[in-house]
């Protein structure tokens, strides 16, 4: 117990007692909270699991609970156990947890090993707001992300050790340090988002539906979820996180790949800022991954060469191919424009895969023009061939 400045205890609660609280009084338990109990979705049911299953882990895996009360009124107590009234009472954080051991309890009872830690404040007549000060502040606690998670994914470490030999700092753990951008560094996310373009070949919707069975690593598909859902690209449960930091991934190839990335984002960064057409504008900021991941599947020898830096010949031939990719893929895109706006089209597999499609056709016209000028002897290949 504290007693000054403000009266509070702390300590266990069973996960039984607190279920019965929830379903004695419902939503009036939550009132001064930002929210109600959501259901049966997420770590909710990740909560209820753990009551179930392992009843005695819950206290070591959960955050637990505050409370606010106007009063609190010792009771009986032993060194074991303590009760205490409680006057006009509010889980002000927590509603989750303790709607979700409800729930669990709704299917059956649940075992005394089960028990969460609990914090209860007396606000009194709350002259100085502090029951809105207690919900504020605790339920603005630092926001964990997803990308936090990943770095309990010893691949993250391997990797970091490997670039360090290299003088390279790679930050998968997010710091202050890390929001710098600057040469021989870079995070994870931009990692991630630098993999998704260039990993993977670009398939065409036949190639996909054929080997559908074999769930084959399309770089589309990694793009559009890159441009709709990037979170999804570090969730470390998820199977793309798991394609992407494979273990046959070397810290030296990833490094290539974000200094590809950032190259060509220079590039259609200037591109889009220099058009005075709305479309085109929109094209080359929401097109970005697409034109990379077009500009990979043309130049996969400059991709996958070993050297960390790239070399002026490389920025030569990426620049040109860049530009070029860029031009035909706005071609192809044309007539999409008048139905939908380049964000959703970019964001939409069923958009994007025909596109991609289109812009693969073309690449082969092009490629069999050329070649057949080459046969010929009145032409050279098309700059844009595969490198």
């Amino acid at each position: 117990m504290i007693l000054t400045p403000h009266k509070a205890v702390y300590g266990q609660i069973s996960a039984a007692a607190l279920a019965k609280l929830v379903s004695l009084h419902g939503t009036a338990l939550f009132e001064r909270n930002i929210r109600y109990y959501l259901g049966s979705v997420g770590l909710n049911t990740a909560i209820e699991k753990t009551v179930r299953s392992r009843p005695a882990d819950l206290f070591y895996l959960n955050n637990g609970l505050t409370a606010v009360a106007d009063k609190i009124i010792n009771a009986s107590s032993t060194m074991a156990r303590c009760t205490f009234e409680l006057r006009n009472a509010s889980i002000v954080n927590g509603a989750q947890t303790a709607g979700a051991i409800n729930s669990a309890a709704i299917s059956g009872a649940i075992s005394p090993d089960a028990k969460v830690l609990i914090t209860i404040i007396e606000v009194g007549s709350d002259e100085d707001n502090m029951a809105f000060r207690i919900t504020n502040a605790r339920n603005h606690q630092t926001v964990v992300r997803g990308v936090d998670f990943a770095a309990l994914d010893p691949q993250q470490e391997r990797l970091r050790r490997e670039l360090a030999v290299a003088g390279i700092k790679y930050y998968y753990r997010p710091s202050a340090e890390a929001l710098t951008t600057r040469a021989g560094a870079f995070t994870l996310e931009e990692a991630a988002i630098a993999l998704a373009c260039f990993s993977f070949p670009v398939l065409n919707g036949i190639e996909v539906a054929r080997w559908a069975y074999r769930n084959p690593d399309n770089a589309i598909s990694f793009i559009v979820t890159a441009k709709k859902e990037v979170g999804r690209l570090w969730d470390r449960e998820s199977a793309l996180y798991k394609k992407l930091f494979a273990s046959t991934l070397s810290g030296l190839r990833m490094y290539r790949m974000v200094g590809i990335y950032r190259f060509i984002d220079q590039i259609l960064a200037a591109s889009e800022q220099s058009e005075r057409e709305y479309q085109r504008r929109m094209f080359f900021r929401h097109g970005r991954y697409f034109v990379m991941t077009f500009v990979a599947h043309r130049a996969r020898r400059i991709v996958d060469r070993p050297e960390l830096i790239l070399s002026e010949e490389d920025k030569t031939i990426l620049s040109r191919l860049t530009n070029e990719l860029s031009e035909l893929i706005y071609a192809e895109s044309e007539p999409l424009q008048g139905v939908k706006g380049y964000r959703a089209i970019f964001s939409n597999l069923a958009d994007a895969q025909p596109l991609a499609d289109g812009a693969r056709e073309r690449l082969k016209q092009q490629d069999d023009a050329a070649a057949a000028a080459v046969d010929a002897g009145s032409g050279t290949p098309s700059s844009t061939a595969t490198i």
